[in-house]
């Protein structure tokens, strides 16, 4: 199910993000993923397979400009959601 990502998903979307390689950055500050949810306004969404956060999304308007800040989705997932809603 693709629902809004709240801040009780932190912690499941943090070790999504660090199961990619290349995601997370050792810099990011430790809040940078509650943040990004603030800031998304109602523009950051997870992939909730039976609890466990398989995919996130944060997405940001900026007025007269978008842009997807980060799109993940668990390497055992992919592809699976075209497979089943197809």
């Amino acid at each position: 199910m693709i629902r809004a990502a709240t801040e009780n998903d932190i912690s499941q979307i943090r070790m999504l993000v660090e199961s990619v390689p290349g995601f997370w950055h050792a810099e990011w500050r430790p809040d940078v993923l509650t943040h990004a949810l603030h800031t998304a306004d109602g523009l950051a969404f997870v992939w909730d397979d039976n609890g466990n956060i398989v995919g996130f999304s944060c997405a940001h308007d900026v007025g007269f400009l978008g842009y997807l800040s980060l799109l993940v989705v668990a390497e055992a997932a992919r592809g699976k959601a075209l497979e089943e809603n197809w």
